[in-house]
């Protein structure tokens, strides 16, 4: 009898786990330590960050870049362009599918197809705009992947800096290489 209903509970119990282990959506999110965009006479800073979908389906990204909060702004303060294109303003991107910059809660949020990289670009084309900060990128899919993107920065120190015409790198790495 206690053999029974041992195993009756251990069977229901079971079960119950694999009925709920769908429902939950697959995400993941890593911190980005750097940006830095500015242009002047004698140097141009970029940032870029290559953010790759390693899973068979669709994966929506938000980028949330952190800005210093100027008189009177509360913290947290969302580095924000004038528009809301991937193709114009400091804040540009490559190769992303419905890409959107309107949201309150990040800078911009996307989707990328499977097996596909983006790149998100922040510069400022004039020397009217510039700054820097740190931020996070966060991923949702409807899936159970354990991770879904892996992502990478680079800052570009422009051709005119340092009184040369070869631009310098700098690796941002964004957590450790790894897919998250």
């Amino acid at each position: 009898m206690k053999k029974n209903l041992f195993l009756s509970v251990s069977v229901v119990t079971l079960m119950l786990l694999v009925q709920v282990a769908p429902v939950f959506a697959a995400s993941g999110k890593a911190y980005i330590s750097k940006y830095h965009y500015y242009t002047d006479s004698s140097r141009i800073w970029a940032s870029y960050y290559y953010i790759s979908n390693v899973t068979g389906a669709n994966i929506h990204v938000a980028i949330k870049l952190f800005r210093n909060p100027l008189a009177g702004e509360i913290p947290p303060v969302f580095l924000k362009d004038s528009g809301n294109s991937s193709t114009t303003g400091f804040i540009t991107a490559v190769d992303v599918l419905n890409y959107d910059e309107s949201g309150t809660n990040s800078t911009a949020t996307f989707d990328l197809a499977p097996y596909t990289t983006g790149q998100i670009k922040i510069y400022s084309p004039t020397s009217t705009e510039g700054g820097n900060g740190h931020g996070v990128i966060e991923w949702t899919q409807d899936s159970e992947a354990p991770v879904g993107i892996v992502a990478h920065g680079l800052l570009q120190y422009g051709a005119a800096a340092f009184n040369t015409s070869i631009p310098s790198f700098h690796s941002i790495m964004i957590n450790g290489g790894n897919p998250f």
